[in-house]
């Protein structure tokens, strides 16, 4: 679970400081050994581990794999019990509106993932975010037709104005030259819209509301889940 904390709390780091892909790798590699082992566990007919625990890593690996359908299909198959907790058919709900692109339900479920859980949930809101972007820029294609930035924020759960002023400043959504500095709405053209572009991930509040409620040091070793 460091890793995942690592990969949330230092994510906006330049590559000099925090080396993103390299943390990433890791974490793949541990969570699939952790899950080989409940495997190789449950085959002995033992099952001599806290379910609370293999809970959060199987919510954990669907969401950092959220783009991978195969991740999915092996968390839909586990027993009943898994499945049936909250964290888990949490997750389980915002991996299948990801794949059906049902993004209002998605950033509606995602604040009520529990921790490190929302953490590394919270990490595919950029991809989710420029998905959205692309969608509105189709969607809301008139010169007529102006979407209030508040309203934006709200959707996206953007804790800050002023990240989603840089990130559609980013996407080519708008320009400065469009009307200045003083912007209340965007009028979406799909012709301006930099499917090229990236955007940057930003911390959550309610990510980090969560994480203050617990000790770290007991969170990270999964003493307190």
């Amino acid at each position: 679970m460091f890793l995942s904390y690592s990969l949330y709390q230092l994510n906006g780091l330049s590559i000099s400081l925090f080396d993103r892909k390299i943390c990433q790798q890791h974490l793949q590699e541990c969570l699939q050994k952790c899950l080989t082992c409940y495997e190789e566990i449950d085959a002995t007919e033992d099952g001599n581990y806290k379910i609370q625990n293999r809970i959060v890593i199987e919510a954990v690996y669907l969401l950092f794999n959220i783009n991978d359908f195969n991740a999915l299909q092996h968390t839909l198959k586990l027993d009943s019990k898994l499945k049936s907790s909250f964290t888990l058919k949490t997750a389980i709900n915002i991996a299948i509106s990801f794949h059906q692109k049902n993004f209002h339900k998605l950033l509606h479920d995602i604040q009520n993932l529990p921790h490190l859980v929302g953490a590394i949930g919270s990490l595919n809101l950029s991809s989710i975010r420029k998905e959205v972007f692309r969608i509105f820029s189709i969607a809301y294609n008139s010169q007529s037709l102006k979407v209030p930035l508040e309203f934006l924020q709200r959707l996206l759960i953007y804790d800050e104005m002023s990240s989603l002023i840089r990130h559609i400043y980013d996407l080519g959504i708008y320009k400065k030259e469009d009307g200045g500095n003083e912007i209340t709405a965007v009028v979406f053209n799909r012709k301006n819209f930099d499917c090229s572009k990236t955007i940057s991930n930003t911390s959550q509040h309610f990510v980090d509301q969560k994480l203050c409620d617990f000790h770290l040091p007991d969170l990270i070793l999964m003493k307190t889940i």
